[in-house]
């Protein structure tokens, strides 16, 4: 359909054009023919000012209302809207056959018949920031395999505490306080390939001071929806400072007592939820370890991957979270040495 300015643009060819001239003067000889014959000649000067006034009427009606047309320039953009909304339906008459074939997320944008498409994994990711909340965090690790770009989103606990977080780059950097190449996953390129989205967290509001008691527990957690409806195979590679605990839906899964290396875990997410926890302690440090640290601050870092560099959860950013610490009889092997909770009170970087 025409809008306002083309409309103005054929009307100024109609009136101006050759076309225009043969139309206006094939009506004026009709019309005063017909006048002739009918007697009505004291009406030709008002035929002939009505072809005057169209044939010029249409610029004479731009200039007033400032209605400037370059009617080539309009005439380019009309075709090229036109070539968009022509493009666009044999585009969607091909999206859902593209989408079954493709396994992905197609749109069409005019500019071409052929569909643009991304992974539903690369459109989901684009809408998590606006759909996190301070009392929600949302995930698209499974968006591919349900092919839905949409985030799925778990309620965090009314009792939960953000941890302190560290970006591996400063973590691993031991003038900053951090593991430097002691750690694993700061030293190993196997690892740092294999959590390569996640992030040191520590219990500090501080990283490097505050709250931290040498032999404290922390415990950590996160929830994963699986939505497949089937069983799914991944990997938890996870490092603590200096013990960790590793329990998935109830069940311990892993346990890290020796802080410089990565535990590479099998686990199952079942359908629907499931809870990841990390509990860490962190051994009693001498004064001397304090004053050349400072104080010195446990942590974990864990990211949880899938096939193909499926990235299901990574420590850092709003995903995970502090919780009340996990009861230590509950841990194997039990923990060894006094035990602080440090969720319930405070816990004072140990002199």
């Amino acid at each position: 359909m025409l809008g306002f300015p083309p409309m103005i643009c054929e009307f100024q060819g109609w009136a101006q054009g050759g076309l225009g001239m043969a139309i206006l003067g094939a009506g004026l000889v009709f019309a005063i023919g017909l006048m002739v014959y009918l007697r009505w000649t004291g009406n030709i000067p008002y035929v002939i000012g009505g072809a005057l006034l169209m044939y010029y009427g249409i610029p004479v009606i731009e200039d007033m209302f400032h209605w400037d047309q370059d009617c080539a320039v309009i005439r380019t953009q009309f075709a090229q809207q036109e070539q968009y909304a022509a493009n666009t339906r044999v585009c969607e008459n091909n999206l859902f056959n593209t989408e079954a074939q493709t396994g992905e997320d197609c749109s069409c944008n005019g500019e071409s018949v052929t569909p643009d498409c991304e992974s539903y994994y690369a459109a989901c990711e684009n809408q998590v920031s606006y759909t996190d909340t301070q009392t929600s965090q949302c995930s698209c690790a499974f968006s591919d395999q349900t092919q839905s770009a949409s985030p799925y989103c778990s309620a965090i606990p009314n009792n939960a505490r953000p941890p302190a977080q560290s970006s591996k780059g400063v973590a691993c950097n031991r003038s900053n306080g951090g593991w430097d190449g002691v750690a694993q996953a700061c030293a190993d390129p196997q690892y740092q390939a294999a959590m390569s989205q996640s992030e040191w967290i520590a219990p500090t509001t501080n990283f490097y001071d505050g709250d931290i008691n040498g032999a404290a527990f922390y415990s950590y957690q996160t929830e994963i929806d699986n939505p497949t409806g089937e069983p799914k195979t991944v990997y938890w590679y996870g490092e603590s400072d200096n013990e960790g605990w590793y329990d998935l839906n109830g069940q311990q899964v892993g346990n890290d007592n020796n802080w410089a290396g990565v535990d590479e875990m099998p686990i199952v997410l079942q359908p629907g939820e499931n809870k990841l926890t990390v509990t860490v302690q962190n051994f009693d440090q001498s004064s001397s370890a304090q004053n050349d640290y400072g104080a010195n601050p446990s942590g974990t870092i864990d990211q949880i991957d899938g096939p193909n560099g499926t990235v299901y959860s990574s420590t850092g950013g709003d995903s995970w979270y502090q919780i009340p610490t996990v009861p230590p009889s509950a841990l194997s092997p039990p923990p060894s040495g006094p035990t602080v909770n440090c969720y319930t009170q405070s816990c004072a970087a140990t002199p």
